[in-house]
């Protein structure tokens, strides 16, 4: 064998063996991979099996504590309808006969400065008193105190008007909450609110309003006012123990409905609406189950902070009213100076006025004006003019025949006129009882 076979065998020995031992190489590349693989999956299911205990384990402690905050469970409720109806026999059907049920939710509607605090106050004393609310609507008094969960107006503000309208003071309990951290939205918050209200016997609650008091993101998300409502519902009835639960809500510019999701007008049994017309007078009307309160008009007394319901007013008679005898006095006005005016002469004299009237309207205000003796209408010819109704005449003083003296009768001076004495003086002081009988016998 030369020397060129012995170098290529040697040349090919060679590189068998880096071949050996780059296979080699990868052999155990692979090993190693497939070791660090099977080490990462047995940690990532250690990994897994952890999580999964940990999160068993928090669902654990929310269903223990939403135990804890609901109380032990309730029966339930089921029943045959002859039941259901005797229980209806013995149970009050209204806490506010035809406005409120008993043991029922109430939504108030109002729109904005319309006095919606004033009528919740209004409410109050009515829950308290048992006195006729709003002088129409009987009411069956609570036994216990009565809440208002107070997000809008100031403490000392409120216990003032409540103070003003009568309220009981010591069975009225309030949460001011404006400016603080809604407890609603926290449940040791809301656990420990629950707690010194049910304590305190609160019977109705009150919350004022539902846009403070409102926990969730969007109020125009329906599933999440639905999801709100229910959370209000049991803090008001099992955490806190109240029969009636009323929510205060701001209404939407025309005052038709509550602003928010269309959710919280679907939520109560009854619905009362506070509306103002444009002359700043305000009216109130419900609407739900078995509740139905035409619009009457509220009478405010500024003394007692007391409100009254007119029921043989709303807003349509009111404005329409206010409208008529606003042109009834401009029609007035035109005649005063314009004697003798016609009917097309007149409106042409409003406009020219600047007085805002629809043609229909001139003929009713006119015989409004006839009729109430402001304006005197006379046929002349073929038309119908108008005047300004005569002035009174003066009687004439008797004279005394010539010659007879002291015939003239005496008339009595009139107590408190023409010298500036009289009553003025009597409250005054000026005056003593005896001087003044005097002045009435002469």
């Amino acid at each position: 064998m030369n020397i060129e076979d012995e170098l290529r065998k040697a040349a090919e020995a060679t590189e068998a063996a880096e071949n050996n031992q780059h296979h080699a190489e990868l052999m155990s590349e692979t090993m190693m991979r497939a070791k660090a693989q099977d080490r990462l999956a047995v940690t990532d299911a250690a990994m897994t099996q952890l999580e999964l205990k940990r999160l068993r384990a928090r669902d654990a402690a929310n269903r223990a504590f939403k135990r804890e905050m609901e109380g032990p469970p309730q029966p339930l409720d089921v029943t045959s309808g002859t039941e259901l109806a005797m229980r209806a026999l013995e149970a009050p059907r209204w806490r506010v006969d035809g406005l409120m049920v008993a043991e029922g939710s109430t939504l108030i509607s109002a729109v904005r400065k319309s006095g919606k605090t004033t009528l919740a106050l209004n409410l109050v004393r009515s829950l308290l008193t048992g006195e006729p609310f709003l002088g129409e609507f009987a009411v069956t008094p609570v036994t216990g105190t009565v809440a208002v969960l107070n997000f809008e107006v100031s403490g000392p503000q409120l216990g003032r008007w409540a103070a003003e309208a009568g309220v009981p003071l010591d069975r009225l309990v309030v949460a001011n909450l404006r400016g603080r951290r809604n407890p609603l939205s926290h449940d040791d918050d809301r656990a420990a609110l629950a707690l010194e209200l049910r304590t305190r016997g609160v019977e109705s609650l009150i919350v004022d309003p539902f846009a403070n008091a409102y926990t969730e993101e969007s109020q125009n998300d329906a599933g999440q006012v639905a999801r709100f409502l229910h959370l209000l519902s049991e803090f008001a009835r099992q955490a806190v123990g109240a029969r009636d639960l009323v929510l205060v809500n701001h209404a939407g510019w025309q005052g038709d409905r509550s602003r928010g999701s269309s959710a919280l007008e679907d939520w109560p049994d009854a619905i009362v609406r506070l509306t103002m017309d444009a002359y700043g007078a305000r009216y109130l009307s419900a609407l739900g189950r078995d509740v139905d309160v035409p619009e009457g008009r509220l009478e405010f007394d500024p003394e007692t902070r007391r409100l009254t319901l007119d029921r043989s007013a709303n807003k349509w008679s009111v404005e329409h009213n206010t409208r008529r005898d606003e042109l009834v006095d401009a029609i007035v006005a035109v005649v005063t100076e314009v004697p003798g005016v016609g009917t097309r002469a007149l409106q042409d004299e409003l406009t020219s006025r600047a007085v805002k009237f629809a043609k229909t309207a001139v003929q009713p205000a006119v015989d409004t004006a006839v009729a109430t003796g402001r304006v005197v209408r006379r046929v002349e010819g073929s038309k119908k003019a108008l005047y300004p109704p005569a002035a009174p005449s003066v009687p004439s003083v008797p004279q005394c025949p010539a010659g007879v003296p002291g015939t003239v009768p005496s008339v009595p001076p009139l107590i408190g006129a023409g010298d500036g004495r009289g009553l003025r003086d009597v409250e005054a002081g000026g005056l003593e009882r005896d001087s003044l009988e005097g002045r009435a016998e002469a």
